[in-house]
């Protein structure tokens, strides 16, 4: 067994989503035949529309992060367990902000980035912008962008 000092970290950027969901597990493969261990980021930020609407801008629950920590652990280990990698070692961060910006922070110490791409393309990204071409083109380590529906190889 590597020593978790020296152990090889692979971040995934998690959302709930399909894509992010074909990320984990394509990263599950890897950190199992590396030896690695999983760190999923999730992020969250409270929109600035819903309050400058009513002329204030929102504090965020602090609550928040607890309940979507337990929710995005629970549903992260499911999908490992459905998967058959129960066994990899696994670390949920959560943290309030813009989800690629959060992934790029959390995997300072990272060896791999891996994010889903949805596929969306034209106005859609250039509109909502693209969390896997952000953390592609900023980060310091080598990212996977797996897409949507991609077919991952057993082996």
């Amino acid at each position: 067994m590597t020593d978790q000092a020296t152990q090889a970290t692979i971040v995934i950027g998690t959302d709930g989503s399909e894509s992010s969901r074909d990320a984990l597990l394509w990263a599950a493969d890897a950190a199992r035949r590396t030896g690695a261990r999983l760190r999923a980021v999730y992020a969250w930020e409270v929109p600035a529309v819903s309050g400058l609407a009513l002329g204030f801008v929102p504090e965020p629950d602090p609550d928040v992060s607890a309940t979507a920590g337990r929710e995005v652990t629970k549903n992260v280990t499911q999908a490992l367990v459905d998967a058959g990698y129960a066994d990899l070692p696994l670390e949920v961060r959560v943290r309030e902000g813009h989800a690629a910006q959060a992934i790029l922070d959390e995997s300072a110490d990272a060896d791999l980035i891996v994010v889903g791409r949805r596929g969306s393309g034209g106005f859609a990204a250039a509109v909502m912008g693209s969390v896997s071409r952000y953390v592609s083109a900023h980060a310091d380590h080598p990212v996977v962008v797996v897409p949507c529906g991609g077919k991952r190889k057993k082996r």
